[in-house]
């Protein structure tokens, strides 16, 4: 880097970096729910539905980092705070993440995954 980059431009660059990482890690994810969604809304014949379905998936996606940004300029120090403590949940989430992946991948070396899919609804909460 020369001396000439200012600490915001080294700022902005880190975001855009971090956005592209965060996209590219999440499109496996995102890109098969939202593919579902723009299939369903595609073909339904009820276009409030499709609307609907579209809004709520918008809506569940980027309300979560709106929340925070506005949290994070309104607190002395919220962005500090906020990231703290994703931080340190992030690592909890990322090992419950972990079992239930090993756990699936359990269920379908053992040909187990009918038996889950029809379980699963059944649970309350779910």
């Amino acid at each position: 880097w020369s001396s000439d980059v200012c600490s915001s431009d080294l700022g902005r660059i880190g975001s855009m970096l971090l956005g592209i990482a965060f996209a590219a890690a999440w499109t496996p994810c995102i890109g098969i729910v939202l593919g579902a969604i723009l299939a369903l809304a595609a073909t339904g014949t009820d276009p409030i539905g499709s609307i609907a379905l579209l809004i709520t998936y918008s809506a569940g996606l980027g309300l979560p980092f709106i929340v925070i940004s506005i949290a994070a300029q309104r607190v002395a120090g919220g962005g500090d705070r906020i990231l703290g403590r994703l931080r340190r949940s992030s690592l909890n989430a990322a090992r419950i993440g972990g079992l239930l992946v090993a756990l699936i991948g359990l269920f379908i070396a053992g040909g187990m995954l009918p038996l889950l899919s029809r379980y699963l609804p059944g649970i309350p909460g779910l």
